[in-house]
């Protein structure tokens, strides 16, 4: 029962943001998005043998518009990351809130619109390292930058930069480096 009732919230839920929103981007729109990326690591976090590690990664994320241009949501960060000759999987999940600048005008046809966008996040991970028997602690904050290129009026290719600082905690001990990715992806705007 709890998982029918469940169920007919989320629809209801989605149905009522759908019908109130009239833009990709207007308070009630959803959005439902992933992005693949390319990073180049560094510092002394990331460092073996003084070789940066390079990584390969997929971002999801989904939100809802609280206003109009301004989304609330959460995201996840999976990587496959080979440092040091392992390869490891990370996994990390925080909030996102985002900013979409809006065209001028109120209405305005999705297709065709460019929709830039400004992003702030932090995410949490814990992960078993290589096998060493103890967690580690994956925490990291930034920002995000890019564009929305509208193919249709729901559906856009997502081109965009993402700068964070990282930290990894393993008993007691903490290193901390940096993120720059530079990703594509699709986004779903819900409306």
């Amino acid at each position: 029962m709890k998982k029918m009732t469940l169920a007919t919230t989320l629809v209801l839920t989605l149905a009522t943001g759908a019908v109130a929103a009239n833009s990709p981007i207007d308070k009630g729109a959803w959005v439902l998005g992933g992005e693949m990326s390319f990073q180049s690591l560094s510092g002394d976090l990331y460092e073996c043998g003084g070789d940066a590690t390079t990584v390969v990664s997929f971002t999801p994320n989904f939100g809802a518009f609280v206003s109009p241009g301004f989304m609330m949501g959460i995201e996840a960060d999976l990587l496959s990351v080979t440092e040091c000759g392992d390869t490891d999987t990370w996994i990390t999940i925080g909030p996102r809130i985002s900013f979409y600048l809006r065209p001028q005008g109120s209405d305005f046809e999705a297709k065709g619109t460019v929709l830039p966008y400004v992003a702030a996040f932090f995410h949490v991970g814990s992960i078993d390292y290589s096998g060493l028997g103890d967690n580690i602690t994956i925490t990291e904050f930034g920002a995000a930058a890019g564009a929305v290129f509208m193919a249709s009026n729901s559906v856009g290719v997502n081109f965009g930069a993402r700068f964070s600082s990282d930290k990894r905690t393993y008993r007691g001990d903490s290193a901390s480096g940096t993120t720059v990715k530079v990703g594509v992806g699709i986004t779903s705007f819900i409306y």
